[in-house]
């Protein structure tokens, strides 16, 4: 994800329980089934691109977060924003609760490696 993907989801983590989040989310699985209960929520858009049901790895990949040319890697906090926090810290916090979450519910958790990107080759 982006870096206001993490900013967007640890908000909405703080505000109403991941457990709680993550829940609704395996309801919502288990009770629509994709090609029968279409709705505007089955659009590939709106689809997660992992299965979370076993493995919340993806949750934790902040590969695509540190891309300053991507429109959601810069992030500017409003005065009084409730997490303005830097990305090392957000991360941190995040991790944790994935951690935590995957503990609770026995699923498993691996924290993604950082992927370096290659460089155009080009130095000064």
């Amino acid at each position: 994800g982006e870096q206001k993907d993490f900013y967007d989801l640890f908000l909405l983590a703080e505000k109403h329980g991941l457990e709680k989040i993550y829940n609704a989310l395996e309801e919502r699985n288990r009770q629509f089934k994709p090609g029968v209960d279409d709705n505007l929520f089955n659009l590939p858009s709106f689809k997660p691109k992992e299965d979370l049901s076993i493995d919340l790895s993806p949750l934790g990949n902040f590969n695509n977060a540190t891309d300053k040319k991507s429109p959601g890697n810069r992030v500017q906090f409003t005065e009084g924003s409730p997490i303005n926090m830097p990305l090392p810290v957000l991360k941190q916090k995040w991790i944790t609760k994935i951690k935590t979450l995957a503990n609770g519910q026995n699923l498993k958790f691996n924290e993604t490696q950082k992927v370096r990107r290659r460089s155009n080759g080009l130095s000064l």
